[in-house]
């Protein structure tokens, strides 16, 4: 990619050069000297022709454009008798040398005009100033093109740095502490409160007051925020498992005092009692049935006293539970408190560095070397990944709390089929896929609008991440008529089956909207389905490796779809690409007999 960019705007300045190729024979001709300017054009253009299909995209191919391009200033500059506004034209042509972002290319082009000023100065035959004073206008053009060559160099050195040390802070970011955070939460979601959670990205410098500076702060505030969150769920992890901990111990302390009890309540020899020998306190009774009525009560007396100490130390542990039940409704209002800690200190600066990446990639605050459109593609995707991820997380926390909500409405599906494709485009053109479509545009379902997108999202990003470069990834929409068991059908007459997908399906029969997203990608082992809709379920390592991904997304797919009351299935064959079919409720508005207001599902009219 960075070489077909490096050749486009090589090529692009091919053009223009023939485009001067043509103005100056033209001129030639009208000033009469048709042969200074054929040959010196014809010799500067065959060089940056030849330096374009021997090495396109390279700095020789730069530099020789570079060199014909002041050569064809030099050439107008004597056909017009050295003329000095004809002088302007090399800086417009430094100006345009400037695309390439190259201090190199600057530089070349810059000793080329002092060469042949110089020329002009020591030869009249080059006839660079006409009849005005030789030594003055050479300095004063020295002077000039030298500010100029140094503004446009420095130009290149900031650009060039800021986005390399974005880029280099960017990846260590993607590579290394996106996932230790997927880690950190893999460990405290199976029970292990001890994990932490250890950032290994640094500040990035900021060497520019714009806005590629202003992208540099925001990534500072970036990091800086997961730094923090890192420090903070380290500390809670401790605490929860400390509080875990000592509850535990209480546990078992409260059930052995409840034990001893009941051994007490059973044994007549009392030995979990006081040892005293009240036969002897009372040996000088007379009557053995009195005795024995003592000795009874007394025991009756020590026993009693031995179960209000218990109940007393039983009370002071329920004491201890209460608090320590107290302190885990605080951590879990801590926990509520550090997804929107989240929320906030990572889904602020994400929205601007993916504003400000999108106006990078799409070259609309100025073109791009082709080194600088990679990088900024590449922190563009690496902020859509963070995003995607932190998406993922705290849905996941609000489905674990029961907190998640959906509002469903009547939904035009092909509208949001759209918009999701647009949304993966660039990821979809960087691996070179084919995204087709096949959409009923009148179909329209009752569901959450958001929550469709999210879904249709997972499911693309899954498509383009597990399909190979050059692969393609259909997405269909249309109504099937459900009469139960496997009797599917597409537009009320030809017949459709599920009876390969997985997991069964179990819808009340009537009309649904399905949504089908196919790709030619690496497929899926039968034995492998069942766990692709786990929380955190994944397949093998070296597929998760070479793609990424949190584990979450289907698993918040499958909850998303039980909530607007559809089911999602896949099917799937080893090497041969997987299909994920997704059902939801058709809607129609046809009223039936219910309140004012309210309309219902039913099968449109064939």
């Amino acid at each position: 990619m960075v070489q077909q960019v490096q050749r486009r705007k090589d090529q692009l300045l091919l053009v223009l050069l023939s485009l001067h190729y043509l103005f100056v024979l033209s001129f030639g001709v009208a000033t009469g000297h048709f042969e200074h300017a054929a040959g010196p054009g014809s010799l500067a253009m065959i060089a940056a022709a030849s330096a374009f299909f021997w090495k396109p995209g390279t700095l020789f191919s730069r530099g020789v454009i570079a060199v014909s391009l002041i050569i064809f200033s030099g050439i107008l500059i004597h056909l017009s008798n050295g003329r000095i506004e004809m002088h302007f034209h090399v800086f417009m042509s430094l100006a345009l040398l400037s695309i390439y972002y190259d201090w190199r290319v600057i530089i070349i082009a810059a000793v080329t005009v002092f060469t042949h000023h110089l020329l002009g100065l020591l030869f009249p035959f080059f006839q660079v100033y006409g009849s005005q004073g030789v030594g003055e206008i050479f300095l004063l053009h020295v002077l000039f093109v030298s500010l100029t060559s140094a503004i446009l160099c420095y130009q290149s050195y900031v650009i060039n740095h800021s986005i390399s040390t974005i880029n280099h802070s960017s990846r260590v970011l993607s590579e290394h502490d996106l996932v230790q955070l997927l880690h950190y939460v893999q460990q405290v979601a199976s029970g292990d409160m001890t994990a932490t959670l250890e950032l290994k990205a640094e500040m990035v410098p900021v060497v520019a007051n714009d806005e590629l500076g202003y992208a540099s702060r925001l990534f500072n505030q970036l990091i800086m925020g997961l730094r923090s969150i890192g420090t903070a769920t380290s500390q809670m992890g401790q605490d929860f498992s400390e509080i875990l901990r000592s509850s535990q111990e209480n546990v078992n302390h409260i059930n052995n005092l409840c034990e001893r009890i009941l051994n007490s309540a059973g044994n007549e020899d009392l030995q979990n009692l006081p040892s005293v020998n009240i036969e002897e306190y009372y040996h000088h009774l007379d009557t053995g049935l009195r005795k024995q009525i003592e000795v009874t009560s007394a025991k009756m007396v020590l026993a009693s006293l031995r179960l209000d100490m218990l109940q007393h130390q039983l009370e002071t542990k329920m004491n201890e539970q209460n608090s320590l039940n107290h302190q885990l409704a605080e951590m879990s209002r801590a926990r509520e408190r550090f997804f929107a800690s989240l929320s906030h200190e990572l889904r602020t600066p994400l929205t601007s560095i993916l504003g400000f990446g999108e106006l990078l990639v799409t070259e609309m605050q100025g073109p791009l070397s082709p080194v600088q459109l990679n990088s900024s593609k590449q922190i563009f995707q690496s902020a859509l990944n963070m995003q995607q991820l932190i998406n993922d997380i705290l849905d996941f926390s609000k489905m674990q709390a029961g907190k998640l909500t959906v509002y469903p409405e009547k939904t035009v599906v092909a509208e949001y089929i759209s918009r999701a494709i647009g949304e993966v485009e660039i990821l979809a053109e960087t691996k070179n896929l084919s995204v087709t479509t096949q959409i009923d545009h009148k179909l329209t379902a009752l569901t959450d609008p958001h929550r469709l997108h999210q879904i249709l999202l997972n499911l693309l990003s899954n498509a383009i991440k597990f399909t190979n470069p050059g692969g393609s990834i259909q997405v269909r929409a249309f109504e099937l008529r459900y009469e139960g068991g496997d009797a599917w059908w597409q537009s009320g007459k030809t017949p459709w089956s599920f009876a390969r997908a997985f997991p069964v399906i179990k819808l009340s029969p009537g009309c649904w909207v399905c949504i089908q997203v196919i790709d030619s990608g690496i497929g899926i082992a039968s034995e492998k389905l069942p766990v692709i809709f786990e929380e955190f379920g994944q397949i093998e390592d070296g597929v998760i490796r070479n793609t990424g991904g949190t584990g979450l997304g289907l698993a918040i797919v499958t909850n998303l779809m039980e909530l607007l009351n559809g089911q999602v299935v896949v099917e799937s064959v080893s090497g041969e690409g997987t299909t994920f079919s997704v059902l939801l409720p058709l809607y129609r508005s046809t009223l039936l007999a219910l309140p004012a207001g309210l309309e219902t599902l039913g099968c449109n009219a064939n």
